[in-house]
């Protein structure tokens, strides 16, 4: 079964991230069941001790990016090339066992071999016993899709939560998500100059100037003139009634009195 990720991000000034990790896993652990958890950390937490904590207090399963310490990429390339198999059309991956200063017993190294590219090799540490290695790799690239979209759409305050009500928090990040995919959607409209521009950027450039707006009995229309990118606004918006008709959907708007859009 599917799980939601539970995304973290805390902030340690002047700390070291294994500080704040039991902090964070008591937390967590508080929200969610303990039996359906793993762990995605970075490199910063591979530390042997801290791992080992986890390990044997916790009982929770793990994986962290390996720190590529000299002494680490040469055990990688040392894996004999029989011992890798194909993962995807341009990576091969190895599974072995190795040693990490502090922690007792072994741990599972996960290799990965990119073709046409120099070492070093990413590497990636887990307690999980199952071999499921590509589906960790998977939840880690998982995990940094994550990462990065909260901290590409901050401007979208996805920090700012109404309280501790789930159905309330839930409610406001659908919304959010609702208007990031309106605009991902929007992008696809755009220039091919625009299309490498950040969700942000577009907002800011193309969506928060405001139109020309007036209302005409049951009709509410929009003019993009004068706009500063009047040229791309008012292809994509003219007759968008229409289109919408053309699919089946009725172009009114109920908050507004059932009154219709149109963009000129």
């Amino acid at each position: 079964m599917e799980k939601e990720p539970l995304y973290l991000e805390p902030h340690y000034a002047g700390g070291k991230p294994g500080d704040v990790t039991l902090s964070l896993i008591d937390a967590t652990l508080k929200v969610v069941d303990k039996k359906d958890i793993r762990f995605i950390f970075d490199k910063w937490f591979s530390v042997g001790q801290l791992l080992e904590f986890l390990d044997k207090n916790y009982q929770v399963e793990f994986v962290t990016l390996l720190r590529l310490h000299q002494n680490r990429v040469k055990e990688m390339q040392r894996i004999p090339k029989d011992r890798f198999r194909r993962l995807s059309e341009t990576q091969r991956i190895a599974v072995t066992t190795t040693n990490t200063q502090n922690y007792t017993g072994k741990l599972k190294l996960i290799v990965i071999e990119e073709e046409d590219e120099d070492p070093p090799l990413p590497g990636y540490l887990t307690n999980v016993q199952e071999d499921i290695e590509s589906r960790l790799i998977w939840e880690y690239s998982k995990r940094w899709r994550i990462e990065n979209f909260f901290k590409e759409n901050l401007f979208l305050h996805l920090d700012h939560l109404p309280g501790i009500d789930l159905a309330k928090i839930n409610l406001l990040l659908y919304y959010k998500k609702v208007a990031y995919h309106a605009v991902t959607a929007f992008k696809k409209s755009l220039p091919d100059e625009h299309k490498n521009k950040h969700i942000q950027t577009i907002v800011e450039d193309l969506l928060e100037a405001e139109p020309f707006v007036k209302k005409r009995g049951d009709r509410i229309r929009v003019s993009f003139m004068g706009h500063r990118y009047e040229d791309i606004l008012q292809p994509i918006f003219s007759k968008i009634d229409h289109k919408l008709e053309e699919k089946g959907i009725e172009p009114v708007y109920h908050w507004l009195n059932d009154d219709k859009i149109e963009f000129e």
